[in-house]
């Protein structure tokens, strides 16, 4: 897995940002800039390294989901105009 796989679409943002807000339960914005994946993560009082960590690994996480979701996409596309 890696963000470079990911695909800066409207869907692939909105799937992210959902991911991570509502399933999550992680306030991180994502955005591209310069055609790659950038996370804000803001550090507060009550934060730890914890935190951090599971930031990470919901990212991670998300951006293997969202690259397996395109690659089948894809491959329906290819299975439609055969």
């Amino acid at each position: 897995m890696s963000p470079e796989r990911v695909p800066d679409t409207p869907m692939n943002r909105a799937v992210m940002q959902y991911r991570l807000l509502d399933v999550a339960k992680v306030s991180a914005p994502v955005f591209v800039h310069n055609g790659k994946w950038w996370v804000r993560c803001s550090a507060q009082v009550w934060n730890d390294m914890k935190d951090f960590e599971y930031l990470g690994k919901v990212l991670s996480e998300t951006c293997k989901e969202v690259e397996e979701e395109n690659a089948q996409a894809a491959n329906v596309m290819v299975k439609a105009k055969l």
